[in-house]
């Protein structure tokens, strides 16, 4: 039974239910002390990163930076602390709905609606990115996906645990025994790599996204490490070869150019990538055509891969690459 079931965090904070777990720690349902009906996700770190001083400081400092945020595309940190206990924690709103993955498991989305999404991601990550924070692990299962008006709008979750990459506040990026932490179907090669990272992560991990919404499947198939290999080595499939279904040549070149392997091949920020959107994007085409003679892939199959991991250094075959382990353990 999970301790913390009932338990008031920081005097305002009643934790109802556990809701998600990951990596860094878990995710509980809480509503006020007082505002009953008021409703907060919290993430507590958990585990040796909380027993670990670089990480309760980087915790600490990087939810102060998310709590900056205030966009219609972000969810922002509105709660920091720890307990008495030493318990590290970061409040947000609890969003009702859905994520853009539970979208996505309902089938691939029209070209038009994808473009629409992600053109409002682009000016949340564009938001984030301009006060100098870094996402790390952008995927579907961080965007939660409202309704509004009879229109789909994303908001990105969890910027808490981002990284700060302004010149000002160097001296809180800080790292922890040359760990990263990332999900494998979305880490870019540098990450891979275990190289510096800037928000052409993000991007990366955007373009694996987008990919993901217009054919319904992940760009590559297999286990923690070839998929890690993957990213960083080899070129995604066309979409039409990989899901049978085409879309625009434009959207594609957009797609493609976000998961170059070569930080400098990749658009220079999201705002580029939101003209190109726009560019494509006003005469609302949506072309989706089943190609006849291209194998249709089983989603079921193409979801390994995105569970949060821990990453550490290793070398395979050259490069450096990163091999992964579950969330409770490290390799």
């Amino acid at each position: 039974e999970d301790p913390l079931l009932g338990v008031t965090i920081a005097d305002q904070y009643v934790v109802d239910k556990c809701v998600g777990e990951g990596a860094m720690g878990r995710v509980y349902l809480a509503h006020h002390v007082r505002l009953t009906k008021r409703r907060f996700a919290m993430k507590v770190l958990l585990g040796d990163l909380a027993a670990d001083p670089t990480m309760r400081l980087r915790f600490a400092q990087e939810a102060e930076a998310a709590s900056r945020l205030q966009h219609p595309n972000v969810v922002p940190v509105l709660d920091f602390g720890t307990t008495d206990g030493g318990l590290h924690y970061l409040v947000m709103d609890f969003i009702e709905g859905g994520t853009l993955n539970d979208l996505i498991e309902k089938g691939p989305i029209s070209e038009k609606e994808a473009i629409e999404i992600a053109m409002q991601i682009c000016h949340g990550l564009t938001h984030a990115h301009d006060q100098g924070l870094v996402h790390r692990d952008f995927k579907p299962d961080n965007v939660a996906i409202v309704s509004r008006d009879g229109k789909s709008i994303p908001l990105i979750l969890d910027f808490g645990l981002a990284i700060i990459s302004t010149p000002e506040e160097t001296s809180v990026r800080l790292t922890s025994a040359g760990l990263v932490v990332g999900t494998p179907a979305y880490v870019s090669p540098e990450q891979c790599q275990g190289k510096p990272v800037d928000l052409g992560t993000d991007l990366f991990a955007f373009g694996v996204s987008l990919y993901e919404m217009v054919s319904g499947v992940l760009p590559f198939d297999g286990s923690v490490i070839e998929l890690l290999y993957k990213n960083a080595m080899e070129q995604a499939p066309p979409i039409a070869e990989r899901s049978g279904i085409e879309v625009s040549a434009g959207l594609e070149a957009i797609i493609m150019r976000l998961m170059a392997k070569a930080r400098a091949d990749r658009f220079a920020d999201a705002r580029e990538v939101l003209a190109a959107l726009e560019a494509i994007g006003s005469p609302a085409r949506a072309v989706r055509r089943v190609a006849a003679t291209s194998p249709v892939t089983s989603l079921a199959t193409t979801r390994a891969g995105t569970e949060d991991i821990m990453l550490a250094s290793t070398q395979i075959d050259g490069p450096a690459l990163v091999v992964g382990a579950q969330a409770d353990s490290q390799v």
